[in-house]
């Protein structure tokens, strides 16, 4: 009879150890879920922040801004460099009127 009443006392205390460690578990869950939670309205807060602030750019600018430094770097050296040779190109392409111009006086002028 001991031997029953210390085997069903046994058989309880495994049984509220069990119920007390899967409440563990279901808490732990939850506040993992409350964490998993702030952290997603953070990351929502900081996508509606950096939207805004790239809706407010212009295109390049915004495109600028998602560069890395090194990719920064090069593309606003190639950009310069694109500058310097469209400005290039335009001189060239008034001195060629100008020619033309000259020429067209000099034909003309002689004929």
């Amino acid at each position: 009879m001991l031997a029953v009443i210390i085997v069903l006392g046994a058989l309880l205390i495994l049984s509220l150890m069990s119920k007390f460690t899967a409440l563990q578990n279901e808490r732990n869950k939850a506040a993992r879920l409350r964490q998993l939670s702030a952290k997603a309205s953070e990351a929502r807060a900081n996508l509606a922040m950096h939207q805004t602030r790239l809706a407010t750019m212009s295109p390049e600018d915004a495109f600028i801004s998602i560069l890395t430094d090194e990719e920064r770097e090069k593309y606003l050296s190639l950009t310069t460099t694109l500058e310097r040779l469209e400005f290039k190109v335009n001189r060239a392409d008034e001195d060629i009127k100008k020619m033309a111009k000259h020429v067209q006086n000099l034909v003309s002028s002689l004929a």
